[in-house]
Parts: structure tokens; sequence; C-alpha cells
């Protein structure tokens, strides 16, 4: 209720492309975004390493919440290894950047009313992969809506994709993929 059309920027897993080319561009607008990174996936390949996700939080643009320790089907595996993932990766990403993980977004989108109830008790809100725009007066913290942005698309499409209502912006990072990631 602090904005008349609030955007929140978002991006999944925790690719080096954030680091490389959205954080600078972040940097130059003084954009704030959260970042919803793998935990297990630090250091890999194609994934953040230690030191980027150190410098990401020192600075106040970067919020960053959890993806999980292995971007697991969370509707699909058992109760402790729900709680591990929620609770381990939380802990993780907690102690590497020294800031509160309070969100998550839901890998591949899976998400039923059991894992929302585990996600409850780590987490103050978490992303879902559904497209739309949230209504400010009927919003459930637990099933947030985001919109997909394709890393092709110029600035004229994104005032198309926004213009109108509350919207959580999903970034495609490291590969073209459908809308969440």
């Amino acid at each position: 209720n602090k904005y008349e059309k609030p955007i929140i920027i978002t991006f999944d897993d925790g690719y080096r492309d954030v680091y490389t080319y959205a954080f600078p561009i972040l940097k130059k607008y003084n954009i704030k975004a959260d970042l919803y990174i793998i935990s297990g996936y630090l250091g890999g390949e194609k994934y953040l390493t230690i030191d980027m996700v150190k410098e990401l939080a020192q600075s106040s643009l970067i919020e960053f919440g959890s993806h999980t320790i292995t971007h697991s089907i969370l509707t699909k595996v058992s109760d402790e290894e729900l709680e591990r993932q929620l609770s381990e990766s939380k802990k993780m990403i907690e102690e590497l950047t020294g800031k509160k993980v309070e969100s998550m977004a839901y890998p591949t989108g899976a998400y039923n009313s059991k894992v929302m109830e585990a996600v409850k008790k780590y987490y103050k809100c978490a992303i879902s992969i559904e497209e739309g725009k949230e209504n400010p007066k009927a919003i459930n913290t637990y099933e947030l809506k985001r919109l997909y942005m394709d890393r092709d698309y110029g600035i004229e499409k994104f005032k198309e994709i926004v213009s109108t209502k509350t919207a959580i912006i999903h970034i495609n990072g490291n590969q073209k993929q459908t809308f969440g990631g």
C-alpha cells in the first residue's frame, strides 16, 4: 500500500548472468530486485559463486530468497525432505549473506496445501509461477503471482506488461523458458 503501482523484479535459480548483466543495470538505475537462489547449486558452472553472492549481499538492492537446496519438486518429496529443503536452504543463504531470508519461490511452480503449510513455518511469503497481477486488496502471500519478462523484451513491451496493476516481474535469466522458472 506504500506505492500506487509497486513492481518487484525477481530472478530465479541464481544464474551467474544476474551478477554479470542484471546487477550492473540494477546499480546504475538504483533498482531493487529479489534473487531466489538454489543454495546447493552455488559455485556450479552456470551459477553464482560464493564470492558473487557475498558481493551481492553487500548491496541494499538485492533481497535474497530461497529456491530450495536442489530445486526439488516439493510436492513429490517426503515430509522430512520437504522440511530439509525449506529450512536448510534458508539457513545456508542467511549464513552466507548475513541477511534474513523471508521469502521463497516454489521450484518448478509445484506446491499444494501441504507444501504451503510447511513453507509458512519458515517464510513470510512464497512466489508461484502463476501468471498474473496481484489485487492489493486480496493478496495470498503464499501464492504470489508473477509476470514473465523475456530477456529480449524492450522497454515498450515492459511498459505494456506492467501498465495496469501491481506486478511481480520475473525476468528470464540464463535461458529461454516458460513463465516462472
